[in-house]
């Protein structure tokens, strides 16, 4: 297999591939802290307990991480999959 000079759609597909990951993992571990700031009360570890495992409510907190974690890596997969999908279809030019 011969070498060939990488085109300027393969530089684009690289450079986009690889800000994709960064961005992914910035917005993750934003969200995330964003979630459990609201969750930790300083200084009372029970209210922490309590606000980290209340459970009897549709939406309580430990399930809206739950549902906010799946979205966010449902996102992260998408898009990386995304990525290299491009990535391999702008290598074939």
């Amino acid at each position: 297999m011969t070498t060939s000079a990488i085109d300027k759609s393969q530089s684009k597909a690289a450079k986009m591939a690889g800000l994709a990951f960064p961005i992914s993992f910035v917005t993750v571990v934003a969200v995330n802290f964003g979630i459990f700031a609201r969750l930790i009360v300083s200084g009372n570890p029970a209210e922490t307990a309590r606000n980290t495992s209340n459970n009897d409510r549709p939406w309580s907190p430990s399930r809206r991480i739950q549902a906010g974690t799946a979205v966010v890596e449902g996102h992260l997969h998408e898009s990386i999959r995304l990525s290299q999908l491009w990535v391999a279809r702008c290598s074939q030019v």
